[in-house]
């Protein structure tokens, strides 16, 4: 372990947006000393996890309109400035220089070309090791004072180094099994910063209807975020994609895109409305139904949706009709035949929860970005202390955006310390 030492450059979290900002401040001063401290007995654990452990780290698409701040709302200022031009081309070529190479998904979605997590968590580390930056593991950094004109990392075990600008890269609590407990909120705190609450983002929905017999059911189709108030409703995000069922709800990247706009306060509630099939309207839908009540006229009430749906599907939405199991097609009437159209295109749900810290991708919430310089990542309240990745109230949906951030933030974080110097 340390005990003294001054570094120019001190940064806490050996996670995708530490390691970038310490490869970026190095290759811009080499002469600079820099250092990167991480509680666990390695760094990226993390990183090592994305995407199922193929890694997708950029979005071909980067830009502002991705990105929402819990506080501020959609495109933060922050955002615009991290993503303004040629953003993906930027990162990209930086990350190419370290030896990451890029594989494009039609969905505009980036992985390493070997599809391995592994592979990028090794050229950062190679990048690493050939700027000479210190990477000390087994570092939990508790405390962070001035001393005259540079900053004292104290850990857990009492254990310290001097900096003089410090970079906080921490992360939020998402992942909870990697060690991901928002530390860095309680450093931020400690310079007077603001922390907006955190919450679980880009994770299922728990829901208070049973739905447990549609459990491993896949359906293409849209889901929308009701916000319910005292005054009325409004639409909280809406996207589409493959809705997953479960035993406990929804799941499925469109609901993890939704989960992040949901927020629980007093006298607010949300449901989760689905259409599962988008393509038709409810009028047209519903003059095909008739139609279909005639050509399965003799079958169970299901067989009316069971060629447009997965038959469990279809099984639930036409028990929720109010039909009984010993009805066939031709008893259904007009008006039972219209609420099947109906729940097809809005089967609503009461949302009651999300999935927890861990199953959750990325957190919602963080430091303020009002008191974060949106050019320089900067403390706004503490001078040389900056911040960048998910310890920021910035996260956006599923696809490489958030570690688009991350890798964004760290740059300008790390290039910015370096700069001041």
């Amino acid at each position: 372990m340390k005990r003294g030492g001054l570094y120019d450059i001190a940064i806490i979290g050996a996670g995708a947006s530490g390691l970038l900002a310490a490869i970026a401040a190095a290759r811009l001063r080499p002469e600079l000393r820099v250092i990167i401290v991480e509680k666990n007995a390695e760094p990226a654990k993390k990183l090592y996890a994305t995407g199922n452990g193929r890694c997708n780290y950029l979005n071909t698409g980067l830009s502002p309109e991705a990105y929402s701040s819990a506080e501020l709302g959609s495109a933060p200022e922050i955002a615009k400035t991290l993503f303004h031009g040629n953003a993906y081309g930027v990162i990209s070529d930086f990350l190419r220089g370290i030896g990451i190479e890029p594989k494009e998904s039609s969905e505009g979605r980036v992985y390493p070309r070997s599809m391995q997590a592994s592979d990028v968590v090794s050229a950062l580390l190679s990048a690493i090791r050939s700027e000479r930056i210190e990477l000390l593991c087994g570092f939990d950094a508790k405390e962070i004072v001035r001393v005259e004109d540079s900053w004292k990392l104290q850990s857990a075990e009492r254990d310290y180094l001097y900096a003089r600008r410090v970079i906080i890269a921490t992360g939020g609590r998402a992942g909870i099994q990697y060690g991901c407990i928002g530390e860095g909120y309680r450093l931020a705190q400690a310079f007077g910063h603001r922390i907006v609450k955190p919450i679980p983002a880009l994770t299922h929905l728990i829901t208070a209807e049973d739905a447990g017999a549609m459990a491993g059911v896949r359906a293409a189709g849209r889901v929308s975020l009701i916000k319910l108030m005292g005054y009325g409703s409004v639409t909280a995000a809406s996207d589409s994609g493959e809705i997953q069922f479960t035993k406990t709800g929804i799941s499925g990247i469109c609901t993890f895109n939704v989960s992040r706009h949901m927020r629980f306060e007093d006298g607010v509630s949300y449901r989760a409305e689905l259409d599962l099939l988008e393509e038709y309207g409810e009028e047209e839908l519903n003059e095909l139904l008739l139609e279909r009540r005639t050509i399965f006229a003799a079958e169970a009430p299901e067989a009316i949706i069971s060629g447009l749906l997965p038959r469990k599907a279809a099984q639930y939405i036409v028990n929720r009709a109010g039909c009984l199991p010993r009805e066939r097609c031709r008893d259904l009437d007009r008006d039972r035949v219209r609420r099947i159209a109906q729940l097809c295109k809005k089967l609503s749900f009461t949302v009651t929860g999300t999935g927890s810290w861990k199953d959750a991708q990325v957190t919602s919430g963080g430091v303020s970005l009002t008191e974060v310089d949106p050019a320089e990542l900067s403390s706004r309240l503490a001078k040389h202390i900056y911040f960048c990745g998910e310890v920021l109230d910035v996260d956006a949906p599923c696809g490489g955006f958030n570690l688009g951030f991350a890798f964004a933030s760290g740059m300008t974080a790390g290039l910015s310390a370096a700069a001041s110097i």
